[in-house]
């Protein structure tokens, strides 16, 4: 209990040195996530553990002919699942040109969410289908429908993700004030880490 109590005020004490920030190239469209989060802004905050989000590829592309309409490309929704804990992230737009490419890539889109070295940041991703148009879907709903169906096969049948995690000795009591010191003391990847592992054991 008073690890989880200085846990918390760590958090309450600095909120935005313990959320993760995830940026969404224009392309990538935010349908809904969960845990919902207040504000709707880009990039979005969120905060240490499991994030569910639905997202949708969409791109415009301009008509060849005057007279002639823009075609809008859209992607199914996408539900990627990713644990993050204070790091900056992007959903990164995909590296294509021709139309035809942009066209391919809306029927079959791969996610890919980048940090601020540029390297892969492990995500899972499922396509969710929708019969009929888009429009006027609650996706809120549909993702919280999505969660609800898919945890019972998740355990079954889901890829675990192995994280390191700091090793504690349950025999040996740490009083707050040293495992405040310890925190201080620790690089900021130790501390990514630490808090990763922390939210996993509430």
């Amino acid at each position: 209990m008073r690890f989880c109590s200085l846990l918390l005020t760590l958090w309450l004490l600095f909120p935005t040195a313990y959320a993760a920030t995830l940026s969404l190239d224009p392309c990538w469209q935010l349908l809904a996530i969960e845990p919902t989060v207040a504000g709707t802004g880009n990039p979005i905050t969120l905060t240490p553990g499991e994030h569910h989000l639905l997202v949708r590829y969409e791109e415009t592309l301009p008509a060849r002919v005057n007279g002639d309409n823009d075609e809008t490309l859209r992607s199914s929704p996408q539900l990627i699942t990713l644990t993050v804990a204070n790091e900056a992230l992007q959903l990164a737009a995909p590296n294509l040109s021709a139309d035809s490419q942009k066209q391919q890539f809306a029927t079959m889109p791969k996610v890919v969410v980048k940090d601020t070295s540029g390297r892969d940041y492990p995500v899972s991703q499922r396509e969710i289908k929708v019969d009929g148009f888009q429009l006027g879907v609650n996706y809120q709903q549909l993702l919280a429908a999505q969660l609800a169906t898919s945890k019972p096969a998740a355990v079954a049948t889901g890829v675990t993700a192995v994280v390191s995690q700091p090793a504690l000795n349950a025999s040996m009591p740490v009083e707050d004030s040293q495992l405040q010191q310890l925190f201080l003391q620790a690089t900021p990847e130790q501390r990514k880490r630490f808090i990763s592992w922390a939210v996993q054991q509430f």
